[in-house]
């Protein structure tokens, strides 16, 4: 009997196309039934949910409700908090500390922040706690980039020369607020006199106590003219 040969040509594998889609379908099925596995940590613009853009300068009432103003360094960005190094308060209590920024919810965008950018944010308080700037949070927050203040909500078609400066919209913050005020950066820096606190007390209890000595000689000269 002739022996029957096989035909020559590549050998396929056929299990690998089924195990590729095998995968394929795992994959899909996890998805489906964990929906959040999905999302990412910081949440996607939602442009249904966020309200109008703005490039306008913070107004009064936007400022006064702001709890703390800054310039500073972002020194790093997590998936629920960010830290920022103060370079100056424009509004708040002044701390060379860094602050921490907690993520904002669900919903519009918190404005985006990369790790070593100079900004100039304005934080909002709740429960004691400063959260991370919304895309439409009122007044706005900027990345400072060579002496020009831009708009940080990616909304915003806005180039560096185009942007308004860092000076502008320093000084327009600091005619509501009165405050520029630089963290010390040591010990010994940050324990100044305070000219309000200690000075002008002490100038005043010694102008009182010469002025009663005086007062007392007068009388003194007059029971005792020699």
């Amino acid at each position: 009997m002739p022996r029957l040969l096989r035909p020559r040509g590549r050998f396929i594998n056929s299990r690998r196309p089924r195990a590729r889609s095998g995968l394929a379908a795992l994959i899909l099925a996890t998805a489906a039934l964990f929906p959040g596995a999905a999302v990412f940590a910081h949440p996607a613009l939602l442009p249904e949910k966020c309200g109008s853009t703005s490039t306008s300068l913070a107004t009064r009432e936007e400022i006064e409700a702001t709890s703390v103003i800054l310039i500073g360094t972002v020194a790093g960005v997590g998936d629920t908090q960010a830290r920022i190094t103060p370079q100056v308060y424009l509004k708040g209590p002044v701390s060379a500390s860094d602050v921490v920024i907690q993520a904002p919810p669900l919903g519009c965008a918190g404005v985006p922040l990369q790790q070593g950018e100079r900004v100039l944010l304005m934080l909002p308080n709740s429960g004691g706690q400063l959260l991370w700037p919304m895309l439409d949070s009122p007044g706005g927050s900027y990345r400072l980039v060579d002496g020009h203040a831009v708009n940080l909500d990616p909304r915003v078609t806005e180039t560096v020369d185009g942007a308004p400066t860092e000076s502008e919209v320093v000084e327009h913050i600091r005619s509501v607020t009165g405050q520029y005020a630089v963290p010390a950066t040591s010990a010994s820096e940050g324990a100044s006199l305070d000219w309000v606190k200690v000075v002008a007390p002490v100038t005043v209890a010694c102008l009182l106590v010469f002025g009663i000595g005086l007062w007392l000689m007068k009388i003194w000269h007059r029971i005792d003219p020699s």
